[in-house]
């Protein structure tokens, strides 16, 4: 603080509310060649876990980009035809 014991910014001008731009729209599943875990379990209405099950029982097979895990959209796809068929 200021010798006179007033807030530092106490003669700034006032905060004007600044608009925002809105955010990209995320492409949809079906226009992408990978998936999130995030958004493959979305995809097959699963938990995480259910979904890390799937990757041992249907040999999904995930693959890093940089610290994020990536599923591939045919495979996904093919697990919820599976799903879709009723066998579990």
């Amino acid at each position: 603080m200021s010798s006179n014991n007033k807030p530092p910014h106490d003669n700034a001008a006032p905060r004007v509310p600044v608009k925002r731009t809105p955010r990209p729209r995320v492409l949809p599943l079906e226009q992408c060649a990978a998936a999130t875990e995030k958004e493959a379990c979305d995809f097959l209405r699963v938990s995480r876990v259910t979904l890390w099950r799937y990757r041992d029982k249907w040999g999904l097979r995930p693959f890093k980009i940089g610290r994020a895990t990536r599923y591939r959209v045919d495979q996904l796809r093919a697990v919820h035809e599976t799903l879709s068929a009723g066998t579990r």
